[in-house]
């Protein structure tokens, strides 16, 4: 009765294997870890349910490079908003993991296009920082302390001067200061 039941098991696990095996086909690599477990209680291999390593392999390299386009993708929207380094960062490890090139994501992409991404971020954050440092919103006394010294690092890694983004260094020391009367450029 135990052989008919194990029996009964190991069919049950490969017709769950088999399930993972198309649901891995179908671009959900995350089943993987599920195919694997149901092998392995089944005593079947890869090859016994009409896959190979190699064809994992080349799934797994797919599915990443699903996932790294839609990084990509963040990254371009993300950069409206502010500094993208971290992100940056991480789609070039992830890149390296899958052996895989910029390229292989979108044929424009490379490094120029990444770096400029990553400009842009920080430029954005420069704006960001300068038009919250210009406006009427109540603040407290060290507000412009604070946030003067994220402008300026901002602008150092966009490569940008305060020109740049339509202000000057006077203005940058002038809000910093905390004054509240109206700013005036001289010259």
């Amino acid at each position: 009765m135990w052989k008919w039941l194990n029996a009964l098991d190991r069919r049950r696990q490969r017709a769950k294997a088999m399930k993972a095996l198309a649901s891995v086909r179908d671009g959900f690599y995350w089943r993987r870890m599920d195919l694997d477990a149901h092998l392995a209680n089944a005593g079947l291999s890869l090859e016994d349910i009409g896959s190979s390593e190699e064809e994992m392999v080349r799934l797994w390299r797919e599915s990443e490079r699903s996932g790294l386009r839609l990084d990509w993708t963040r990254i371009q929207i993300l950069a409206k908003r502010g500094p993208v380094d971290w992100d940056i960062d991480q789609l070039q490890e992830r890149l390296e993991t899958a052996q895989l090139s910029l390229g292989d994501l979108d044929p424009a992409l490379d490094n120029d296009r990444l770096e400029s991404e990553r400009v842009r971020g920080w430029r954005n954050e420069a704006v960001r920082q300068l038009e919250m440092l210009r406006g009427n919103v109540p603040q407290d006394q060290d507000f412009p302390a604070r946030h003067a010294p994220l402008l300026r690092e901002a602008l150092v890694k966009a490569g940008l001067s305060p020109e740049d983004i339509d202000t000057s260094n006077e203005e940058i020391d002038w809000v910093e200061s905390g004054e509240r009367l109206p700013f005036t450029p001289t010259g």
